[in-house]
Formats: structure tokens, C-alpha cells, sequence
């Protein structure tokens, strides 16, 4: 299990490392996103949760990218799709 507390966190911390885990489970303490409106359409985005939505979506690619796609991933109280 990897714990970190941002999505990409993981990609910073162990990036080429995440393709040699056979059964792992990454999981996000928060969504990534401003805790408000302001913050997430100061990044380009129309809300907190198209933000989220939007860092989720890197989080799949870097894993595809670098060859650990089978890494697990939960955020907490939420599962990934």
C-alpha cells in the first residue's frame, strides 16, 4: 500500500518504481483540488470538481505511461473508475 496525500504525489516520490509492484494499492488522502471555486478556476478550471476530475484523469496517464496501469487506486471514501 502507498499512501501519499496528493494525486501525483506518488509519481514524485516513487515514479519508476510504481511498474516493478506486482499487487499494490495507491491511495489519495484528498482529490488534489482547491477547496474552493476561486482556486480551481485561478488554475483554468470551471470548478473544484472538474479540478479533481481533471487530476484523476493524470494520475491514470502517468500510471499507463509508465507501465504500472494495474496499480490499484483509491481515494478515501471514494473509489476510482
Amino acid at each position: 500500500m502507498i499512501v501519499v496525500a496528493h494525486p501525483d504525489d506518488e509519481t514524485m516520490g516513487m515514479g519508476a518504481q510504481l511498474c516493478r509492484l506486482d499487487d499494490a494499492l495507491l491511495v489519495h488522502a484528498t482529490d488534489g483540488a482547491p477547496r474552493d471555486e476561486c482556486g480551481a478556476r485561478a488554475a483554468g478550471f470551471a470548478s473544484a470538481t472538474e479540478y479533481a476530475a481533471a487530476r484523476k484523469a493524470e494520475v491514470r496517464a502517468a500510471l499507463a505511461t509508465g507501465d504500472a496501469a494495474r496499480v490499484r487506486r483509491r481515494q478515501l471514501g471514494r473509489l476510482y473508475t
